[in-house]
């Protein structure tokens, strides 16, 4: 266990999603206890603020450091859990706005559905311009980038030649100093190709690979409000290991 994990409240060093982010460890400031952390990363672009905790106990420990001076705009990310929103008085003094919520999914088995025979491992030099294509078609709010040297892979189905559908994996942390998991983004399926299944043959011929090289875990991101897509995540085995609200610079 490394100097950073083994600092963490003895709580969070089995947590998933703390566990997933543990490159950024070595370089944050952690503050809490077994109810709650909150992590502080100063990085180039500025401070990002990450919070963990069923109970309020994140919120609790960002509003303390705002009313002690110890935490001022601007930012450059906030995500604490949303079981307690944080304060209109501190949103206001750190400049930010509250997004919708979101739950972090992850799961170690996958099964198999119609249509995975049709998904193929992507090229990132040959099918890069095909992939950003395909995004801003089908899912042109993401801020997946193909590009990003932490990216596992990207997959995709074809229809004459075009890509019809795709999905990314970025190599996150785990359990082990020397393990990996992987996390999905940038799923995305054009109008026409909507409604056949190819969203769910994707994310689970990219989970199913993700596990076959030995993440493990395979995470994802979902918007709470998106009750279709979770029930078919559930469906499939990922469990909820986080319920957050984003805060985002104004």
């Amino acid at each position: 266990m490394t100097a950073a994990l083994e600092a963490l409240p003895p709580r969070w060093r089995a947590d998933r999603v703390v566990l997933s982010e543990r490159r950024l460890l070595d370089r944050a400031r952690v503050l809490g206890d077994d109810d709650g952390i909150v992590v502080l990363v100063d990085g180039d672009a500025g401070l990002s603020v990450v919070g963990h905790g069923p109970d309020g106990r994140a919120a609790g420990i960002v509003s303390d450091l705002v009313a002690a001076g110890e935490l001022r705009a601007p930012l450059r990310w906030m995500s604490l859990p949303r079981a307690t929103d944080l304060p209109a008085d501190v949103c206001a003094a750190l400049r930010v706005d509250p997004l919708p919520g979101w739950d972090w999914m992850s799961t170690t088995t996958i099964g198999d559905v119609p249509g995975t025979e049709r998904v193929e491992r992507l090229d990132l030099a040959a099918d890069l311009p095909a992939i950003l294509d395909c995004l801003r078609e089908s899912n042109p709010t993401s801020e997946s980038d193909p590009t990003n040297p932490h990216e596992a892979g990207w997959w995709g189905v074809r229809s004459g030649g075009r890509l019809l559908g795709v999905i990314g994996a970025g190599r996150r942390g785990a359990a082990a100093e020397d393990g990996f998991s992987w996390h999905l983004h940038g799923l995305g399926v054009r109008p026409e190709g909507r409604r056949g299944g190819l969203g769910t043959a994707l994310l689970v011929a990219a989970t199913a690979e993700g596990l076959a090289a030995g993440a493990e875990w395979v995470s994802l991101g979902v918007w709470a409000a998106n009750e279709p897509a979770l029930r078919i995540y559930r469906r499939l085995g990922f469990r909820t290991d986080h319920q957050g609200r984003s805060y985002r610079p104004r």
